[in-house]
């Protein structure tokens, strides 16, 4: 799998909408890192990846909390490929109602489309569907938030040995074992 874009609007403390141009960077370096202050939106790249993806956060906080202080709702496009195919997935939600009021129950939307140049197709599956990994080794493989690094060395080496194949072929993980 790897990542082109995601375009953020009003998720959490990244107020406004935002571009990350994955191509771009990878076009400088293949080697890249999130920083910055404490707040600055480090975790919430990764939480508008994973909700994109398969539509849950590694914090486990509800929808509504992700969407921007005094907004009414906030979106994230990602664009991925998984080998020639290119798919843009989308998740929304919406925490106020026209009148600005709360929402007793935000309302989330989640979609994914399969991507032709220019033109999307919108498939009847979501991205969980397609993706060659669960959740759980999704979280262990690609976020590795914070501490996390340390519970995916600590794994047994058949369980880091089953999630790794499920990324890189073999001949990959030979080169890299060497």
């Amino acid at each position: 799998m790897r990542f082109h874009c995601i375009k953020i609007k009003n998720i959490a403390s990244l107020r406004g909408s935002h571009t990350i141009d994955f191509d771009k960077i990878f076009h400088n370096s293949e080697l890249f890192a999130i920083t910055g202050q404490t707040g600055a939106g480090k975790s919430t790249i990764l939480n508008c990846i994973s909700l994109c993806l398969y539509g849950s956060n590694y914090k486990n906080l509800n929808m509504s909390d992700f969407i921007t202080l005094d907004e009414d709702e906030g979106e994230i496009e990602l664009e991925f490929s998984l080998g020639q195919q290119r798919y843009q997935s989308y998740w929304g939600c919406k925490v106020r109602g026209k009148n600005h009021e709360l929402l007793k129950i935000p309302k989330t939307l989640r979609r994914l489309s399969l991507l032709h140049g220019d033109q999307k197709d919108l498939l009847d599956k979501l991205p969980e569907k397609i993706i060659p990994l669960s959740y759980q080794q999704f979280c262990k493989t690609v976020i590795l938030n914070q501490g996390q690094f340390a519970d995916f060395i600590t794994s047994t080496w058949s369980d880091r040995k089953a999630i790794l194949e499920k990324i890189y072929n073999g001949e990959v993980l030979l080169l890299m074992s060497r």
